[in-house]
């Protein structure tokens, strides 16, 4: 079900963008196309964080590893065939090959991610419910919880929280928000590229933030703080810059 989850979150998520293509004043080939890009990006950019975290934390208990005689090979079959894929992974990786594309073709990069911007959070959203159903990125312990009893890496016999439903749910608040930004903006018409700017913002406070009901311990934890809170902390801060103090020609945010 997560697989199908992830293909259902691909189509909604580019039908939603290229629906958009008109109203942006952009050709809805150009979107698909870019979309395609980002997809393949974000596949190789979600395997490769996932995979890099899990060497990060080989390297910090490699004498437990080697003491459980454990060898290299061991440990390279474990960081790809024993890893799943990461989100802030597929974000990097899907805005560079978004990128590629429009830099290929010379396409107005703030018009075209500012299609895409709500998009996101929408195929998030439809994803963590394909988290939901397989029993990964669950949350804390909780009485309130669940119990995940076909799960590949939570115990079937505590009940925990399903954080995966609750990211859900914010996604689909940051996509609302960032429609009703988007709305505001175009009467008072203002720059243009401050719609994706607006979502890196608020899903790094988001995801900094629910970071802390996650129960999973195959995220990376450094001094208490998790890989995905430390890349949210570095998004956030050029992010929230840019937002608040880049100024754009003040043209039409929905002209080339």
């Amino acid at each position: 079900m997560y697989g199908v989850m992830c293909v259902v979150a691909a189509f909604v998520s580019v039908g939603f963008a290229s629906s958009r293509a008109k109203k942006f004043g952009v050709d809805s080939r150009d979107v698909l196309y870019m979309c395609i890009f980002a997809i393949i990006g974000a596949i190789f950019g979600a395997k490769a964080l996932a995979v890099l975290t899990f060497f990060a934390q080989a390297a910090m208990h490699a004498g437990e590893i080697a003491e459980a005689g454990f060898g290299f090979w061991d440990v390279l079959y474990g960081a790809f065939a024993g890893t799943g894929i990461v989100f802030f992974g597929g974000l990097i990786g899907g805005t560079f090959g978004g990128l590629v594309y429009l830099k290929m073709y010379k396409l107005s990069v703030p018009v075209f991610v500012d299609v895409a911007a709500p998009c996101i959070p929408v195929a998030h959203a439809i994803g963590r419910v394909g988290c939901f159903l397989a029993g990964c990125c669950y949350g804390i312990e909780s009485r309130w919880g669940v119990r995940f009893p076909n799960s590949p890496v939570a115990s079937p016999h505590i009940r925990l929280l399903p954080i995966q439903l609750v990211e859900s749910d914010v996604n689909l608040l940051l996509a609302a928000v960032i429609l009703i930004y988007e709305r505001l903006r175009a009467e008072k018409n203002g720059g243009k590229g401050k719609s994706l700017l607006l979502y890196l913002v608020l899903y790094s406070i988001s995801r900094f933030s629910l970071e802390f009901f996650r129960g999973d311990a195959a995220r990376g934890i450094y001094f208490g703080v998790s890989t995905s809170q430390v890349i949210s902390a570095v998004i956030f801060v050029p992010a929230i810059y840019l937002f608040l103090f880049h100024r754009r020609k003040k043209d039409n945010i929905y002209g080339r």
